[in-house]
């Protein structure tokens, strides 16, 4: 407890503490293969805070936005056809997916009453050797009538429709006879094939539905030169969603003993389409990998944010198989919008197939939040780029220090990592942490990947929901998860440094987010000021006045109200402009035991 007395010089004066708080520093250094230094990520609110110390701790979440045409849980997107994923419903947008920013109940903590200190959108992908280039695509924009009378001939698909027709001959055999048309509709998991014999037989149309038993079809036959045409005395409907498809004729050839091209080449069917359909219009857009936009829980519309041209790495003409990271600070936007479903739209990706590492593209977002119910951890955010190929199994290492675990008891440790083109089918790829108890290494591992394969294509970020929810990401790792640390065996009490090690055997991946938090060594501080008397009188009630030339005297009780100690402690009173302080009137007293200065 301090007392210390101070002089009113003007009119009325308000009191105030200041109690700082000092700041830890961390460095990252990391070896070869690296194209950009892995460096703390902070904030542009607090640019010297390298290390967040919070009553709370940082989750992630994120999606892919392209997975294959041929989508398979142990495919990789090397070789395969890749498709937009597009899940926001939105006609504008190329490529979209969401995933649910949830925070912690933990010690029952409200998370709507977190607050958000720190938040980082990173996006990644692989696509044109340019950082700029163009996409175009039709993309709908209404409905509209349809009544089109058509020629449909072999191994074409009906217009507006999802059916298509082929034409065979009839029971071909090496004589040539019985070469009458097979017309062949198929659509939607249905087949119609109509027989029409030849003219000799005489004259018939048959109809299978679905492999079932052929039934004789009303016809009017006519013949006009060297063709033949049956008209349906009903025309047969098929009906397809909004569209209608009604077959009207068969046209053969009256010749015989036709080749089965012969039979292709004179034979067809008239059709009607009729109903609505989706209409399209053409769009370009000019894609630039430092552009993502971003849509919150609480926006109706999307927002575009660009990173800076050095975050964080972009390379061309096939360097680093053209793998992109980009990263935006987005805290304010988080602040706005709060938990819920973000999503992500308009990457700067490519549909298509290309030859070596395929296309792939995905994002995540890093949030640091506090609440007073929660743990103290301190927790640290790092990015840079490490291209990793299957050369290198020996590894790398990432050394990380400047956090400050507790003093005593167990020490948790939660990890989180993003990386770009692991693949799921591709082993040999690990992450591992150096241990306290005796240097070695323990390989890590969640529970969506193994410690063999870590880099995956897998997102495992807890309960959050995420559209598409897809065992595989092909392409974007993003994981969450805590590190197995028996008997503080891994990260001891009161340790400030720790080693990673990252390589493969068998797979070529690029990490760029690493994120860390350990149980940290907090005191709880609390000052206390109050006002005992104004000119040697003492107060009582709120508010105080003074005049010029009384003196007015101050206690300043500091407690700590945690487990730890508190070393080098520093308390500052600013006194007020108005005030100057009454050399040596300050004296403290020391309330607990033992006896400490």
């Amino acid at each position: 407890m301090k007392n210390l007395y101070i002089k009113a010089i003007e009119s009325k004066i308000q009191y105030l503490v200041v109690l700082l708080v000092f700041l830890l520093g961390t460095t990252i250094k990391t070896n070869a293969q690296v194209r950009v230094n892995f460096a703390q990520r902070t904030s542009q609110y607090t640019p010297s805070k390298k290390i967040y110390n919070v009553k709370g701790d940082f989750t992630m979440l994120g999606n892919t936005c392209l997975t294959p045409q041929n989508y398979g849980d142990n495919t990789n997107n090397n070789g395969q056809y890749m498709t937009y994923v597009d899940t926001d419903g939105d006609p504008n947008t190329f490529n979209s997916s969401s995933a649910t920013l949830a925070l912690s109940t933990e010690n029952g903590a409200i998370p709507s009453c977190s607050n958000i200190v720190y938040a980082g959108l990173y996006w990644t992908g692989k696509s044109s050797s340019n950082n700029t280039f163009n996409v175009t695509r039709q993309v709908p924009n209404g409905t509209e009538s349809i009544n089109n009378n058509l020629t449909a001939t072999h191994n074409q698909n009906i217009t507006n429709t999802n059916y298509s027709l082929s034409i065979t001959r009839n029971n071909p055999n090496p004589s040539g006879t019985n070469t009458s048309p097979v017309f062949t509709f198929s659509g939607n998991g249905n087949t119609y094939v109509f027989s029409y014999t030849n003219n000799a037989a005489p004259a018939k149309v048959t109809l299978s539905v679905n492999g079932g038993t052929a039934v004789n079809v009303p016809v009017t036959i006519v013949t006009s030169g060297s063709t033949a045409t049956a008209t349906l005395t009903t025309p047969y409907t098929i009906v397809d969603g909004t569209v209608t498809i009604k077959i009207n004729s068969l046209v053969r050839s009256t010749a015989i003993n036709l080749s089965t091209t012969d039979t292709r080449n004179s034979s067809s069917a008239l059709v009607n389409v009729s109903g609505t359909i989706q209409s399209f219009t053409t769009i370009t857009k000019n894609y630039d990998k430092r552009v993502i936009s971003l849509k919150g829980p609480n926006s109706s519309s999307y927002t575009k944010f660009t990173a800076s041209a050095s975050d964080i790495y972009y390379p061309t003409g096939g360097a680093d198989d053209n793998i992109f990271s980009a990263y935006k600070e987005i805290t304010d936007y988080v602040r706005t919008n709060g938990i819920g479903e973000y999503f992500a739209a308009d990457m700067a990706l490519l549909e298509g197939n290309v030859s070596g590492t395929g296309y792939s593209g995905g994002w995540g977002i890093i949030v640091v939040y506090e609440n007073a119910k929660m743990k103290y951890r301190d927790v640290t955010i790092f990015d840079g780029y490490a291209y990793v190929q299957a050369s290198n199994s020996s590894g790398f290492t990432l050394p990380v220090s400047g956090f400050n675990t507790v003093q005593a008891g167990n020490v948790g440790v939660k990890l989180g990592l993003m990386a770009s083109e692991g693949d799921v089918a591709f082993t040999g790829d690990y992450f591992k942490i150096q241990k306290n108890s005796d240097a070695s290494y323990l390989n890590l591992s969640h529970s969506g990947n193994s410690s063999t394969n870590f880099f995956n294509s897998s997102i495992n970020t807890g309960g959050a929901f995420r559209n598409p929810s897809l065992q595989n990401n092909t392409g974007i790792d993003i994981s969450m998860f805590n590190v197995p640390n028996p008997s503080n065996s891994v990260i001891g009490n009161n340790q400030t440094s720790t080693n990673f090690k990252y390589g493969t055997s068998g797979d070529t991946y690029s990490i760029f987010a690493i994120a860390m938090a350990v149980d940290a060594y907090i005191p709880e501080v609390e000052g206390v000021i109050s006002a005992t008397s104004i000119n040697n009188v003492p107060v009582t009630s709120q508010p105080y006045t003074s005049l010029p030339g009384q003196e007015i005297a101050l206690n300043i009780d500091v407690k700590n109200l945690g487990t730890e100690a508190i070393n080098n402690y520093k308390l500052i009173v600013p006194i007020p402009y108005n005030a100057t302080y009454v050399t040596g009137s300050a004296v403290g007293t020391v309330l607990f035991s033992p006896s400490n200065s």
